[in-house]
This record gives C-alpha cells, structure tokens and sequence, in this order.
C-alpha cells in the first residue's frame, strides 16, 4: 500500500486532481448561479409585494455571491469553465431541437 502510495504523489497527477476538483466546484458554482436567476425569475409569481421583494433578493444576493466567487477563483479556470458550459448548453440545444415534431393527431 505505501507503494501505491509514492506512486500517486507525481505533480503531474496531483495536478490534474486539483483540476478536476477546482472544475468541478466553478460547474457547481454555474448551476448555483442558474437557480439564483431562477429564483429572481420566480419572484414575480410571490403573491405580496413583501414576498417578491424577499424573493427578489435572496435571489440577487446569491447571484452576487457565485458571481463573487467565480471572480476571486484561479483565472486559469475561467476558459475551461467558460468552454465547459458552452458545450453543455450546445449539447442540451441540439438535444431540444425537433426539426421534423410530428404532431400526434389522435390526442
């Protein structure tokens, strides 16, 4: 065991560990960052004004944060993160798109 041990402390390997965790965390941060817009967005159906006001900023504060956040991180994160999100948000437009629907007629 404390050969597989030695083995595993290559830099190179330590730094793609590091990679990984610190890609994973900015794509965390992404999704968070969308279900704050979400909850800005949902605001408008809160049924008092004191409610989407609440609403509003809860919402605006954690979008300022993860904002924040991404901001302050390694800068040699953002084009990975950057071409992260694109090709997934690229994946999920092809995914919706049905250029030939077909209508189900018996409905």
């Amino acid at each position: 065991m404390s050969l597989a041990s030695w083995a595993s402390l290559s830099p190179t390997l330590g730094k793609q560990f590091s990679l990984l965790i610190n890609m994973s965390v900015m794509l965390s941060l992404v999704f968070y960052l969308l279900c704050a817009l979400s909850l800005c967005r949902a605001a408008r159906d809160q049924g008092t004004a004191r409610g989407r006001i609440a609403t509003l900023a809860v919402g605006v504060a954690g979008a300022g944060f993860t904002l924040w956040v991404m901001a302050t991180a390694d800068p040699s994160l953002r084009l990975p993160t950057v071409v992260a999100v694109g090709v997934s948000l690229g994946l999920w437009g092809v995914g919706r798109w049905r250029p030939n629907s077909v209508i189900d007629s018996r409905s």
